[in-house]
């Protein structure tokens, strides 16, 4: 018998559905690995800057200790270093004490500056490529251990209300953390 059977047809169209849709799916994983390494880049950044930080001001190490609990964004503590606010550099606060240096390094890590810059997205530091990132430290003994975490979800929606992915609890709610132990 010449040519292809119908039943030929289908099969060779059914095997090939099927290695196009593990390819979407290979896709999609490999997307989420990217974005998830470039998150982790930027936590070690925040985390490397923030043990500079803690050099610089090891005498108020102490006050670096937020007892496991996380940074809160809300109300900017005193700003102790240097910064751009969009339109101006404005100075560092030279009356800062170093239990203020510390709660500013803290906040400075965790929340980064917001320059308002008109009509521009401005991105100025780490934290903001991070998806809802939280940053804790726990003080023990001589040592500081800091750990940031962040949303590593694979689901969601997007900005026009369309769900991205699937949306099931252990997708949805999914984080990532990195710890540092700091031992000056």
């Amino acid at each position: 018998m010449a040519g292809f059977s119908l039943i030929e047809i289908l099969v060779t169209v059914a095997i090939t559905i099927i290695g196009l849709v593990g390819l979407a799916s290979l896709q999609l994983q490999v997307t989420k690995s990217v974005g998830d390494s470039g998150n982790r880049s930027q936590v070690i950044w925040m985390l490397e800057d923030l043990s500079n930080r803690m050099k610089a001001n090891r005498i108020a190490l102490a006050d670096y200790n937020t007892d496991g609990d996380t940074i809160s964004c809300d109300n900017a503590p005193k700003i102790c270093s240097a910064y751009h606010d969009g339109s101006a550099r404005v100075e560092a606060d030279l009356s800062c004490s170093n239990t203020e240096q510390a709660q500013s390094d803290l906040w400075e890590v965790a929340c980064g500056f917001n320059p308002d810059v008109d009509t521009y997205i401005t991105k100025s530091s780490a934290v903001d490529f991070i998806a809802a990132p939280l940053l804790s430290t726990q003080l023990n003994g001589g040592e500081i251990t800091v750990t940031i975490s962040w949303d590593t979800r694979t689901s969601g929606v997007n900005a026009d209300g369309e769900l991205v992915y699937a949306n099931t609890d252990s997708l949805a709610n999914s984080r990532t953390s990195l710890t540092m132990v700091y031992n000056p």
